[in-house]
C-alpha cells in the first residue's frame, strides 16, 4: 500500500491521481472542504482515509490557540464528514510520535462529530483495516478460524463512544497480553 500525508487540497488531488492507497490524515491546511467530485474519485480509486482529526486540535493547543470553531478544525471535521457520507472507507489511526498525547478519546469524539455512528467507528477500528489490507480472512471480525485478537472493555461504547478507551483486557492470538 502507498500512504500519503498531504496537508492541502492539491496534495490530496495529486495523491489520488498517482495511486495512493491511504491518506494518513485529512488535509485541512488550506481550509477547503472536499467536494463530492473529489470524494467520488477517491472512492472509485479505493483510497482509504485515516482521519487523524486530533492532530489539528493538538497542533492548535500546542501553540496556545483555541480549537472552538477554529477554521482548521471545522474544515478537518467537514472533510471527514464529506468523505464518510460519500461512501469512503475510514480506518482508525493516530499520529503517535508526532504528538505526545496518546489518548484516543478526542479522535473518537471528533469522528462522531463528523457524523460517524458507533458501528461505523467500530468498523474503522476493526473490519475496515482488515478489508483494506486484505486480512479479512484472518482478522477484523470475530468468527471461527480467525485470529483471537480481542479487546474487552469495562463499559459499553455503544452508549458513549469514549467507552472505547476503557480497556479491561487485550487478547492477541488467544493469549492475554494485558489485564487492567
Amino acid at each position: 500500500p502507498l500512504f500519503a500525508h498531504p496537508s492541502n487540497l492539491r496534495g490530496v488531488e495529486i495523491a489520488v491521481e498517482h495511486g495512493v492507497s491511504v491518506l494518513a490524515h485529512v488535509a485541512a491546511d488550506d481550509r477547503k472542504v472536499w467536494d463530492d467530485t473529489l470524494v467520488k474519485k477517491m472512492v472509485a480509486h479505493n483510497v482509504a482515509l485515516i482521519p487523524t482529526l486530533k492532530l489539528h486540535f493538538w497542533d492548535l493547543r500546542s501553540v496556545g490557540l483555541s480549537t472552538d470553531n477554529n477554521p482548521l478544525t471545522v474544515t478537518a471535521i467537514r472533510q471527514l464528514e464529506t468523505f464518510h457520507k460519500g461512501g469512503g472507507l475510514v480506518i482508525f489511526g493516530t499520529d503517535v510520535g508526532y504528538m505526545d498525547d496518546y489518548d484516543i478519546e478526542e479522535e473518537l469524539v471528533q469522528m462522531q462529530n463528523a457524523g460517524m455512528g458507533f458501528d461505523q467507528i467500530l468498523a474503522a477500528l476493526t473490519s475496515n483495516p482488515a478489508h483494506k489490507f486484505n486480512l479479512s480472512k484472518k482478522t477484523g471480525t470475530i468468527s471461527i478460524g480467525k485470529n483471537a485478537d480481542l479487546v474487552i472493555l469495562n463499559k459499553n461504547p455503544a452508549l458513549a463512544i469514549q467507552h472505547l478507551t476503557t480497556v479491561y483486557m487485550t487478547i492477541l492470538n488467544g493469549i492475554i497480553i494485558f489485564v487492567q
